[in-house]
């Protein structure tokens, strides 16, 4: 068993796995503890009162999904986990970062992939974040599919959550949790999730396994952000 305090909470590591801070009955698993917590992170997998609170904490219900930005395609001997954002990518960064500011976007919890253009793409939003912003660095949105990415989102006991993450994981993620949707933003998702793309989704039901019953509110690019300041 492996702990770390981050944010005001211990996150423990079970069985040689990272996963995500959750609460659940399971014998592989992440816990998440206030630091004034009295109990022992050595102990607290086995503290069935403490899996109980599964049951009574909120759902999401803003689900926030970010593509990473455009990155430099891989150089020899550079591996594909390791590409980092090239010059597009960080000014389509840095203008929905500014987009997220003046809409006063704030996830309460934020799940990025370790992969270097997503942690790139998330050093450039967080400068919009508030301070006490929880963020979890997850490795395995890297190579899983879809799936997990609605796993991550069922466990998340925050009112409002953001993904950053890759394609095609997202946009699917995306078309799962998607019932209805405003025009505009069904019209472009129906043309493919770009880079730094920026999907809002309303949710009144926790996210399921087979994805949610949302509402697409709006998809942001960095394409359109462009074209509005300079209209």
């Amino acid at each position: 068993m492996q702990t770390i305090r981050h944010q005001g909470a211990w996150h423990i590591r079970i069985a040689g796995i990272w996963r995500y801070p959750q609460l659940e009955r399971s014998c592989c698993h992440d816990l998440t503890l206030p630091i004034w917590s009295p109990f022992d992170p050595e102990s607290i997998a086995w503290q069935p009162d403490i899996l109980e609170m599964a049951d009574t904490v909120p759902f999401a219900t803003t689900v926030y999904l970010l593509r990473h930005a455009h990155a430099a395609w891989a150089s020899p001997g550079l591996r594909d986990f390791d590409r980092p954002l090239d010059e597009r990518g960080r000014k389509d960064a840095a203008i929905v970062a500014d987009a997220m500011r003046e809409r006063d976007y704030r996830p309460d919890v934020v799940y990025c992939s370790t992969a270097e253009r997503c942690a790139e793409t998330l050093r450039i939003v967080s400068q919009v974040l508030p301070p006490e912003t929880e963020i979890v660095m997850l490795e395995s949105l890297y190579g899983n599919d879809h799936r997990y990415y609605l796993g991550v989102l069922h466990d998340c006991r925050s009112s409002s959550v953001m993904l950053i993450g890759h394609n095609p994981m997202i946009e699917d993620t995306a078309n799962a949790l998607t019932a209805t949707a405003a025009e505009g933003a069904a019209r472009r998702l129906q043309n493919g999730f770009p880079t730094a793309g920026l999907a809002i989704i309303s949710l009144t039901e926790p996210v399921e396994a087979g994805g949610g019953n949302g509402h697409l509110d709006v998809l942001l690019t960095p394409k359109k952000l462009r074209k509005h300041k300079e209209d």
